[in-house]
């Protein structure tokens, strides 16, 4: 366990923890795989990414939404046939997914890469100024 020379955990680590925890995110919604909740979150050119009962993983741009089955240019899947469904998005909401997607990357490397080393530089220095182990 990391502590001082109280015993006791230092906040720094504490707080280094909670921003790394909260630097995830996702780049995606998902949707119920039925018709009443498809209607309210899928429009014709939204990007899907779906996941069939037989493993298989389809993503295209809508083309229709009917009762039992979501269409794209060149496939049909019938809902029955659907485990999850993740809208990705469209064009523009695709792109800026994709910049938002690259500054939670580049935060996440910050937070991991440079924060844990200015910490264990800031406690070297306290630990060189308490002189441990003296």
């Amino acid at each position: 366990m990391i502590t001082n020379p109280n015993g006791k955990v230092p906040i720094v680590f504490l707080l280094i923890c909670l921003l790394l925890l909260t630097s995830c995110a996702a780049n995606y919604k998902a949707i119920r795989p039925e018709p009443e909740a498809m209607r309210h979150e899928l429009n014709t050119g939204d990007t899907v990414r779906i996941l069939t009962k037989g493993g298989k993983i389809l993503t295209f741009e809508v083309v229709q939404i009917t009762e039992d089955a979501i269409k794209g240019a060149s496939q049909e899947i019938l809902l029955s046939d659907v485990e999850e469904i993740k809208k990705l998005g469209t064009g523009t909401e695709e792109k800026a997914s994709r910049k938002a997607a690259l500054k939670a990357e580049l935060k996440a490397a910050f937070l991991t890469l440079v924060l844990p080393m200015a910490a264990a530089i800031a406690l070297v220095v306290v630990i060189s100024k308490e002189g441990f182990g003296q």
